[in-house]
């Protein structure tokens, strides 16, 4: 499912509704308001060619993967950080759990970059857990399916 975005615009403020049962955000035009960084991983951080279905994480911080797997295991709050690195762009995820509840709630942050030292603004879509085994853990997010692997592995070629 293609993720949709509609921009209203009224007065000074943008608002941002995200399809799908996401999140909405409120920005101010001139930038003040607006998310310009990613919150910080409690579990630390992964680097990837592409976030899908079929993650494949090529390095990681110790420890990265399996803290996130336990977290959502018990639908504890984490997050972990996974970069999808290109030649000249890419984009920077962070997944975090929210705690408790019926079912586990979590939030995909992501911020994309042309380049690595000029990034663009914070988006958010909700998720919610599909299933953790020894894989790794399965999110649903804005209608995509998400693996956060359990381990480092092979890189799938593009």
């Amino acid at each position: 499912m293609k993720r949709t975005r509609v921009v209203i615009i009224g007065g000074s403020a943008a608002v941002v509704v995200l399809a799908a049962g996401s999140a909405v955000a409120a920005t101010q035009l001139g930038g003040h308001n607006a998310q310009t960084a990613l919150p910080k991983a409690s579990c630390g951080s992964a680097i990837t060619r592409a976030v899908t279905a079929d993650t494949s994480v090529t390095s990681a911080d110790p420890g990265a993967l399996t803290c996130f797997q336990a977290a959502a295991r018990t639908c504890s709050p984490a997050a972990v950080q996974v970069s999808q690195r290109g030649i000249d762009a890419g984009r920077t995820y962070v997944f975090q759990i929210k705690s408790g509840g019926a079912t586990c709630q979590v939030d995909e942050l992501s911020q994309g970059y042309l380049e690595p030292d000029k990034p663009g603004q914070v988006q958010s879509v909700t998720c919610d857990r599909a299933g953790v085994t020894t894989e790794g853990v399965t999110l649903t997010c804005g209608g995509q399916t998400v693996l956060i692997p359990s381990t480092t592995g092979p890189v799938h070629p593009l």
